[in-house]
């Protein structure tokens, strides 16, 4: 691979597995280093541990992203080790499947709070020093921040607030050259074990999804690797994530059809 990423230092959090896991790897054998979090210690330690077999350099900064001074103590770790940070990846979320009546109120919260906090927090912690290495940011948000899915309220609502917070932050920083970029990911093949809230807070698998519209968590990786790599602002990915773009734009009626048909209500 090409040392595109050449000691670059990049946080990606929610990186112990899936998505992040996969452009730990990707970044981290394209001459990165890699500041990889994550809640599970020993998820977090397995990915520390294949990333050094392979040659990544990489430094563990466990935590809940939701809590600030976490995420302070995450950033202040990584600039301790590496001197600088030239990227930070929100990708850490929990999601939950519920109707909003069924809902306990304390379920929504948490569910609020890790896609909203989970990214403002990790970034504003980070934004001193992506000042000073005219840094980028990269937000994980999902076709559901496009239209909002029935029974997944609180992710829909979560990943719709990142688009918003990159538009606030572009003009925030337009001084700075950091740049603030959203990827728009369609279904990605999940790891067997990841899980989601229940609507009284228990944890269950994710739901199965359609075979067909599954990315590849290495496939999806690369192309967030580019989005780095270039600084781009906006991006959906994969045919069926474009088109659900374009039909939620130009023909929202048919989206409902779609959905309606699709998914449990």
């Amino acid at each position: 691979m090409k040392p595109e990423f050449q000691n670059q230092v990049v946080l990606i959090t929610g990186s112990s597995k899936g998505i992040g896991k996969s452009m730990a790897i990707d970044m981290g054998l394209r001459g990165a280093k890699i500041g990889i979090n994550g809640r599970d210690l020993d998820k977090l330690q397995e990915c520390h541990d294949e990333l050094n077999q392979m040659g990544i350099k990489n430094i563990m900064v466990p935590g809940d992203v939701t809590d600030y001074q976490t995420c302070e103590k995450i950033v202040a770790k990584i600039l301790e080790e590496y001197g600088r940070l030239d990227a930070v990846v929100a990708n850490a979320s929990m999601m939950v499947e519920a109707s909003l009546l069924e809902i306990k109120p304390e379920v929504f919260r948490t569910a609020i709070d890790s896609q909203i906090l989970g990214a403002v927090y990790p970034i504003k912690a980070s934004l001193q020093a992506l000042i000073n290495s005219k840094g980028y940011v990269l937000l994980i948000s999902s076709l559901a921040a496009l239209y909002g899915l029935p029974r997944f309220t609180a992710y829909s609502m979560g990943k719709a607030a990142h688009s918003k917070l990159a538009e606030s932050l572009r003009i925030e920083l337009i001084s700075t050259d950091v740049e603030v970029g959203v990827a728009y990911v369609c279904f990605t093949k999940n790891d067997p074990d990841k899980k989601m809230y229940l609507p009284n807070g228990e944890l269950s698998n994710l739901p199965k999804r359609p075979t067909r519209m599954q990315q590849p968590r290495e496939k999806v990786a690369r192309e967030l690797a580019k989005m780095i790599k270039h600084r781009t602002r906006s991006k959906t990915l994969s045919f069926y994530g474009k088109a659900f773009a374009f039909f939620t734009r130009f023909l929202p009626r048919l989206v409902k059809v779609f959905i309606k048909k699709k998914l449990p209500i």
